[in-house]
């Protein structure tokens, strides 16, 4: 049983036995100790408290404190018995042994990683259990000391980021939380413990950036923060309740105008007059004092500084209004002079939240000042340091505005502060961030920006648009003032100033696209003007936005052209070359650069263009026609009917036309259209026109010469020129490699691999008929063979601009088939893109089948053909309105996609067999299709025939289900036939063609199987069309037709009954067997309705016993097998609900007939 406790502890108090032995010896006694005894008890406290001593006064801590036996051994004795619950807390300290641990632990080496996870979960084990006690019976400053001790040590282990990390997380989080409970305990030096939070702050920031956000360790760090600093006591300080000063202006300075107040601003009075230093004061003097230097390190401090502001400021606002009913109490000369609770509660409210309103105020002037310096220009600009001083702000001013702690028209302690932030944002404009800022102030205050405005929208009307750069500041900024120009009513006077802006600064660069003339900020203009409330502002602000125009058309006059821009070739050479005027850059490149007067010019254009556009409230149109004289008219001359026009000229006239289009169409929805014959253009200006939208390769300028031209040639024009000026839209709307390329919809970023689908948006959305009346037959077919080639079943989003999803928009119109030209030249390119040669006719594809040697001209079809034309005909079923198809071309596809159907059924196309059947089903809905948009030139009875012959027992139920339905189709076209021409000649036909129906059922049956084949299927559908569906009594048709309906019926009355007496034997000795006869019960049906029909006298239906018995049995199986809930278990849910279908139409025939025989009225009863 090994050694007695005495013995154990003389070894173990034994100098000269070594600690692994000393080990080896505890494990052993422990293993051959008895758990449940009270001895074991004693035993573990024993060797327990020997291994805190052995911990406490060893010197070789590699050995004890940082070896993971110990440990585990410690873990087993604290936690690992059953008798560990009653064990009492140790009674030496033990928080000196975790500070060693912490200490020393990040220094080890050669420790194994799985070594090292096991070490830092034991210790984190043990000290779950002895952390409060420990912390306890220690003092503070052992308390903070460990808190230090375990930060600094998180930084090595964290930036190490090994296996142990998780561990060691858990560690840090136990030790914390028991902190954190000695900390909020009272009597514990809460003094001490700020100031030891604040000395601990150098460690404490680099720690939260190395944990994430969502770790628990880095969430109790923060609590303790908060508890150590921003605790109620440390609140207090300087908050004298009657006396409170926010020292606003106590050491202010002006700096370009904006009253700056720093140092001072952090301090306050207490209740004796005194001025001392609050809490929030204390940390932002700590935190420049770790802002401030130089070199890496300092580097690496800075960013930390920056990255914890908003986490402090959100802790220090957030314990500022929980706190609030201690820290600003009514004063005592208000708190009894209120009529009700309520007012008490609502007074105290805005007392509180005007004293932190002041604080808010104190803690942003420091932070900007202090940390930030931020009214200082900085040499930095574009650094990771900067961007963090901004970002940094920015957060500050999210958490001030979400907490309320500003309020527009209260300055409450906020004087010039604002103001101030502006100035340094206008300094850091290049930083995207500091237009986050930006917008922040707009919504505080809009006073606090307007001065600088100007700067701001002038630095945007000069910046490029940037695809590889953050702007989502620029964006929210310019968003914010249109939500505060909204609001105010004063939309019509910023878009002044953003013309203003425009035309002021593009001088520098020659910016044509900017943040103001980005597409995105335009469409949200676009919808503010929209809904606007109509005023007298309209008319100064379109002759603000003119006069804009005219300013930059006279700076033209006088304007340098703009130098090409060289671009460096990469060769051997580096020959340099000037890039060409006419090169495909979209108009929204950010390479596109114009002189000074053309970059405003186009900028303004846009803007009145929006203005006209988006307006709702009543426009001086007088004034349309004025400015289209003086303006339009002259440069439109001059851009774009001289040779000599540069390119941006050139753009320039297209943007200018676009502004006269937009006029027009403002006419025209006012209702003033006679006006318009002033406004057409000049010969030389038409000429060049039709140059540029034949030979541009700038994508918006070729669509809107298009539109302009295209709306001209609707007013009237020369049959010749507008017959050339289609052909030429018709030939780059071409089908091309582009077709599939999506397209945004906006023409100014458009590329030259987009103007085929712009081109085609336009051509289909407005102009088809002017095409159908002026075009040639060349541009029709164009156009006919581009909608044919784009019809297609492919998933197509409609919400997308590509040439396939245009296609399928414009064939749901009925305007496409309204026009008879366009209409024609469509038939003639859904022909030609349908046809196989060879297949074209079904009787052809049978006589090839039939032949002993398939033809070479049918041989060399490849199969992938095959396939591509099939799957066309799905395209056209699912996409064309059937009836706007002719009744020639219907008969024409019809015919195909029966001779299609022959050949790949026929096994001699090479098709793949498993492809067969599904292009089958395919074809035939297609023809469904077409048989229910309209009538059609039936098949021969020899092509129904094979096609529903075709088809075996193994074949899908779609595919069954299909040529039934086909068959149906046909049999009620015949019938039609029948009672338009009173010749029975087709029926007849139809009804010969089965020559013995059913005849192979009864030895089927006898095989087991009750299925019917589809020709079988077919003959019953033909019974059920023929009595029910049209053609009246049987007294009333032709004796021909009686005759062979009679007859085929005959025919099968024989062994269809033998096989309905076998199948009624079989269902009474096999009752579940039931739910195979769903085939047999609806033949049954038919077959009895038509010798009903066919019958003169009840006397003629001698086969009612036999159908009567089956339907009896029948219906008593199925009943029986549904109640008893035995169904589910006999056959699959489709079989028993094809049975219960087919047993409920036989009953409601069999109670339903009009004639009762006294056999029949027997067996019912």
């Amino acid at each position: 049983m090994g050694v007695d406790h005495q013995q154990l502890f003389y070894q173990l108090r034994s100098t000269s036995t070594p600690l692994s032995d000393k080990l080896q010896l505890i494990n052993s006694t422990l293993a051959s100790s008895s758990s449940s005894s009270a001895s074991s008890t004693a035993l573990g406290q024993l060797l327990r408290d020997w291994i805190i001593e052995l911990f406490l006064r060893s010197k070789h801590v590699d050995q004890t404190i940082l070896s993971p036996q110990w440990w585990q051994l410690l873990d087993s004795l604290s936690t690992g018995t059953s008798t560990s619950s009653s064990l009492s807390l140790p009674a030496a300290p033990t928080l000196p042994i975790l500070t060693s641990f912490l200490t020393h632990y990040p220094s080890v080496k050669n420790l194994p990683s799985d070594q090292a996870v096991e070490l830092v979960s034991h210790v984190a084990a043990v000290w779950s259990h002895w952390s409060t006690s420990a912390l306890r019976k220690a003092n503070i400053d052992q308390a903070l000391d460990s808190y230090s001790t375990l930060l600094n040590s998180s930084i090595l282990v964290l930036q190490r980021a090994a296996p142990d990390t998780e561990p060691w997380q858990q560690l840090g989080l136990i030790h914390i939380q028991s902190l954190n409970l000695i900390i909020n305990s009272a009597g514990k030096g809460s003094k001490k413990v700020a100031s030891h939070a604040l000395s601990s702050l150098s460690s404490f920031l680099p720690t939260i950036q190395l944990l994430r956000s969502s770790s628990p360790l880095h969430q109790a760090l923060l609590r303790t923060l908060q508890s150590s600093l921003f605790n109620v006591e440390n609140l207090r300080k300087g908050l004298a309740r009657e006396s409170y000063h926010a020292n606003s202006s106590s050491s202010g300075s002006t700096v370009n105008g904006a009253t700056a107040t720093g140092g001072a601003a952090s301090l306050i009075y207490d209740e004796n007059g005194n001025r001392t230093e609050s809490a929030a004061g204390e940390l932002l003097a700590v935190l420049k004092g770790m802002h401030d230097g130089v070199g890496p390190e300092a580097q690496v401090k800075k960013k930390n500084v920056l990255e914890i502001i908003f986490v402090l400021t959100r802790l220090y606002f957030d314990a500022l209004a929980t706190h609030a009913l201690v820290l600003f109490p009514l004063p005592s000369s208000q708190a009894n002079h209120f009529a009700t609770p309520s007012a008490a509660r609502s007074a105290f409210e805005l007392h509180s939240l005007t004293k932190r309103r002041h604080l808010a105020a104190t803690w942003t002037r420091g932070v900007c000042l202090n940390l930030l310096q931020w009214i200082h220009k900085t040499n930095n600009l574009g650094s990771e340091l900067d961007h963090l001083k901004t970002k940094c702000l920015s957060d500050v001013l999210t958490v001030i505005e979400t907490q309320d702690l500003h309020r527009d028209g209260k300055e409450e302690g906020w004087e010039g502060c604002l103001e101030m932030i502006v100035l340094g944002a206008m300094n850091r404009l290049d930083d995207d961030t500091s237009f986050e800022v930006l917008s922040l102030v707009t919504r505080m205050n809009f006073d606090a920006v307007s001065p600088k405005l100007e700067k701001g929208l002038k630095y945007l009307s000069t910046t490029p648009i940037s695809t590889n750069q953050n702007h989502r500041g620029k964006q929210e900024w310019l968003h914010t003032l249109l939500s505060h120009y909204s609001k105010s009513f004063t939309l019509l006077p910023f878009l002044h100033h953003i013309s203003q802006a425009i035309g002021s600064e593009a001088s520098h660069n020659g910016c044509i696209n900017n943040y103001l003339t980005k597409i995105e900020f335009l469409d949200a203009l676009r919808e503010r003007l929209g809904g606007i409330v109509p005023g007298l502002g309209v008319k100064d602000a379109f002759e603000q936005l003119s006069q804009g125009i005219r300013a930059a058309l006279e700076e033209g006059e006088t304007a340098q052209p703009v130098e090409p821009v060289e671009v460096e070739q990469e060769g051997r050479t580096k020959k340099r070359r000037k890039v060409s005027s006419s090169s495909a850059v979209p108009i929204e490149s950010n390479t596109v650069r114009a002189s000074s007067s053309t970059a405003a010019l186009i900028g303004r254009s846009r803007i009145l263009t929006l203005f006209i556009q988006a307006l709702p409230t009543p426009l001086p149109l007088e004034h349309f026609g004025l400015f289209n004289k003086d303006v339009l008219e002259p440069f439109l001359k001059t851009s774009l009917g001289s040779k000599h026009a540069s390119r941006e000229e050139v753009v320039a006239g297209v943007e200018l036309l676009r502004v006269r289009e937009a006029m027009l169409e403002r006419m025209r929805f006012e209702g003033i259209v006679e006006a318009e014959a002033e406004w057409a253009l000049d010969k030389a200006v038409n000429k060049r026109l039709i140059k540029l939208v034949q030979d541009d390769e700038e994508g918006f300028v070729a669509v809107e010469v298009a539109r302009t031209l295209l709306q001209g040639f609707e007013k009237g024009a020369d049959k010749a020129t507008a017959e050339h000026v289609i052909d030429t839209i018709s030939s780059r709307c071409a089908p091309g490699s582009t077709d599939g390329r999506a397209w945004d919809g906006y023409l100014r970023r458009m590329d030259l691999g987009q103007l085929p689908t712009a081109l085609w948006e336009l051509v289909t959305r407005r102009h088809l008929a002017l095409f159908e009346r002026l075009g040639s037959e060349t541009s029709l077919w164009s156009i006919a063979k581009k909608i044919v080639s784009n019809i297609t079943t492919d998933q197509v989003k409609d919400e997308d601009l590509t040439i396939k999803s245009i296609t399928r928009r414009l064939l749901r119109r009925a305007d496409l088939y309204e026009l008879p030209r366009l209409r024609q030249q469509f038939h003639l390119a859904l022909s030609a893109i349908t046809s196989v040669e060879g297949l074209q006719a079904p009787s052809t594809v049978l006589k090839a089948l039939s032949a002993s040697k398939v033809p070479k001209s049918l041989g060399s079809i490849k199969p992938s053909k095959l396939v591509e034309v099939i799957g066309l005909f799905g395209s056209i079923g699912s996409m064309l309105p059937m009836q706007y198809l002719g009744k020639s071309l219907r008969n024409e596809l019809v015919e195909r996609a029966f001779g299609l159907d022959l050949w790949i059924g026929g096994g001699k196309s090479g098709v793949e067999r498993e492809l067969v059947e599904g292009l089958q089903i395919g074809l035939r809905k297609f023809v469904i299709l077409v048989m229910e948009g309209g009538s059609i030139s039936p098949p021969s009875v020899a092509v129904i025939s094979r096609l529903i012959s075709s088809a075996d027992l193994e074949a899908s139920r779609e595919y069954l289900t299909t040529i039934n339905d086909l068959y149906r189709n046909l049999a009620q076209s015949a019938i039609v036939s029948f009672k338009d021409t009173s010749s029975p000649a087709r029926l007849i036909e139809m009804v010969a063609a089965f020559e013995k129906p059913l005849s192979g059922l009864s030895s089927r049956f006898r095989r087991g199987g009750a299925q019917l084949m589809s020709e079988e299927k077919a003959y019953t559908t033909l019974l059920d069309v023929l009595v029910v569906e049209g053609l009246g009594r049987a007294e009333g048709l032709p004796e021909g037709l009686r005759t062979a309906i009679a007859s085929s019926v005959q025919a099968v009355t024989n062994p269809f009954g033998k096989t309905l007496k076998a199948a009624t034997q079989q269902v009474v000795s096999e009752p579940k067997m039931v739910f195979a006869l769903a085939d047999l019960i609806n033949s049954c049906c038919s077959i009895w309705r038509a010798k009903d029909w066919l019958a003169n006298d009840a006397s003629e239906c001698d086969e009612v016993d036999t159908y009567t018995a089956f339907a009896q049995t029948t219906l008593g199986a199925t009943v029986s097998h549904i109640v008893s809930g035995q169904a589910n278990t006999m056959a699959a849910e489709s079989a028993i609900a094809a049975t219960c279908l087919a047993i409920a139409e036989l009953l409601a025939y069999r109670i339903g007939r009009t004639r009762t025989m006294s056999k029949d009225l027997k067996v019912l009863l």
